[in-house]
């Protein structure tokens, strides 16, 4: 489990240096580290937004020197709050980056999304942790998290709805046959094109109880 800040993390009050203290790494909001041949970035995007010049200059020359030094790794991911996509941030990360083997991960609007940005996979990731409000899918706006594997150096990203990973017992054996043996009990009428009256027969020979929603 690693950790990377956001605005309600680190930027108001006294919530920098208590953050720094329980999580930060060497006295730091940001740092990197290497798995499986890959490199991971976490970066403190707030210092970036907020113009804290003496942290955002360290973090800059920091970066530079970390990804001099990732060169050979199968994929670089790099992860950080606020999306900073059309500015003048992300034009100077853009030319530290290898395109080729190189993912984005940020969020902070609570709305999925995905482009590339100067070749860069770039991905807005939806909430998780916060309740989003009740919107279509469609929009973006829903509970998620992301799973990435990568084979050849090359990953793939699944974006997994919350509640969509079920456990192992989801539906047990007693369930299925009841399932099963009220589905067969359910007998139709035989129609033709030229209408008619239909009849429905909905028979439960299960001890539990049915509901049966009819469209």
């Amino acid at each position: 489990f690693f950790y990377c800040p956001g605005n309600h993390d680190i930027e108001y009050g006294p919530t920098r240096s208590i953050y720094t203290a329980l999580h930060g790494t060497g006295g730091r909001t940001y740092y990197s580290f290497d798995y499986r041949g890959c490199h991971f970035v976490v970066l403190d995007s707030t210092a970036i937004v907020n113009d804290l010049r003496k942290v955002a200059d360290a973090q800059w020359a920091w970066l530079a020197k970390d990804l001099a030094r990732a060169r050979g790794a199968r994929h670089v991911f790099i992860f950080y709050h606020h999306p900073l996509f059309g500015q003048s941030a992300w034009t100077r990360m853009l030319k530290l980056l290898d395109p080729r083997k190189t993912t984005v991960f940020t969020g902070h609007r609570h709305r999925l999304s995905f482009d590339t940005e100067g070749g860069v996979p770039y991905y807005v990731l939806g909430p998780t942790a916060v309740k989003a409000p009740p919107l279509l899918r469609e929009e973006g706006r829903f509970q998620m998290f992301a799973h990435v594997t990568v084979s050849a150096g090359r990953p793939t990203v699944a974006l997994i709805p919350l509640g969509q990973v079920l456990p192992h017992n989801f539906i047990s054996r007693a369930v299925s046959k009841r399932l099963r043996q009220v589905a067969k009990a359910i007998i139709l009428s035989t129609v033709t094109r030229a209408g008619g009256r239909a009849t429905l027969e909905l028979r439960n020979a299960t001890d539990a109880k049915v509901v049966y929603t009819l469209t």
